[in-house]
């Protein structure tokens, strides 16, 4: 894949979070698949976080993949 379908498609899938999620929404589909657990936090926790980043991702990929 060259750099710039890539980055097309990363435009796109961006373009298409905000236009369907609104500005709010796509900042928090993104910022919970890159967000890291806290090192002190409970073990509870951090596997709720890790679950939280799961559900996004898969909303996401199941959201862009049309099924």
């Amino acid at each position: 894949m060259k750099t710039g379908e890539k980055a097309g498609k990363i435009a796109k899938v961006i373009l298409l979070t905000v236009a369907t999620l609104g500005i709010y929404g796509a900042y928090w589909a993104m910022n919970s698949l890159f967000e890291e657990a806290d090192i002190d936090a409970e073990e509870t926790e951090k596997n709720a976080d890790t679950m939280k980043r799961a559900a996004t991702s898969a909303f996401l990929t199941r959201f862009y993949s049309g099924r």
